[in-house]
């Protein structure tokens, strides 16, 4: 049997308000979304929701056995690197690629009355959000008190860090939301590019591993430098540089922008294509 999610009391010219308001007026679905969405992950598990803790505490201790003993990779704290880039760089795949489903799921919603379309991925990403948010809590906890890992002032820089990557993953996700209702096979394709993107990526090796000259073609990958905001002052305990913070942000407010107007100029259509 559904759950039944509530609907907000329908509102005079409701559908003549700005995105914001309509998004306001919304909020006790966005809400029932919410929540539904954090419990069902975890319904019928004898743990619940402790599973979003235990979960990133057993990824680190199998990738430092993995990492440190099998291989033996001659890096100081490389588990502390791996999880610092590998936890943002999960939550941006995880969001995006799900978004490409997000309205066709929620078509039974919006089909019976109308709703602002664009709750729909915020939800995914939120969902998303607090597993990450747990998960870096998990890695700054184990890593301060089992791998000998330090707190560093540099490390006060990390909210911004995350307020971009949010801004990027959510541009992204509005599009991915749009053009997976044009393309049912997009999520597909989306997750084998993003797979070839990670090893683009800064997260299972430091920058000083890279030959001098292949570092310029890495930085032309967007998510090096917002994998490389948590992994600075994570493990390196550096401040980014002025430069790394204005293309972040270029790309960050770039991406939700563009998000934002693709999502506003086709969602009328989306009725007509779930």
């Amino acid at each position: 049997m559904q759950q039944a999610v509530s609907i907000p009391r329908r509102i005079t010219n409701v559908q003549d308000m700005s995105q914001v308001q309509q998004l306001l007026w919304a909020r006790p679905v966005f809400w029932n979304l919410f929540t539904k969405t954090v419990r069902v992950r975890y319904r019928r598990t004898m743990l619940g929701f402790f599973w979003s803790l235990i979960n990133p505490t057993l990824n680190l201790i199998i990738y430092s056995f993995v990492f440190t003993l099998v291989f033996q990779v001659r890096m100081e704290n490389y588990v502390v690197h791996l999880m610092a880039g590998l936890l943002p760089f999960h939550f941006f795949r995880n969001t995006v690629s799900m978004a490409a489903d997000t309205l066709v799921s929620g078509a039974r919603f919006f089909k019976k009355q109308f709703l602002p379309k664009m709750i729909f991925p915020i939800v995914g990403l939120c969902g998303n959000l607090v597993d990450f948010l747990l998960a870096y809590a998990v890695l700054l906890t184990v890593g301060n008190t089992f791998l000998g890992f330090k707190l560093a002032p540099a490390q006060l820089f990390l909210p911004i860090s995350l307020l971009l990557i949010v801004a990027f993953t959510l541009g992204c996700a509005l599009i991915m939301s749009i053009a997976g209702t044009y393309f049912a096979d997009l999520q597909h394709i989306f997750n084998v590019v993003i797979q070839t993107v990670l090893y683009g990526t800064p997260v299972l090796y430091s920058m000083d591993m890279v030959p001098e000259k292949l570092q310029p073609y890495l930085k032309l990958n967007p998510m090096y430098y917002f994998i490389t905001n948590f992994t600075l002052p994570l493990y390196y305990h550096q401040v980014p540089d002025l430069t790394q913070i204005l293309v972040s942000t270029v790309l960050a407010v770039g991406a939700l922008v563009a998000g934002i107007a693709l999502f506003l100029k086709y969602e009328s259509e989306v009725i007509f294509r779930v």
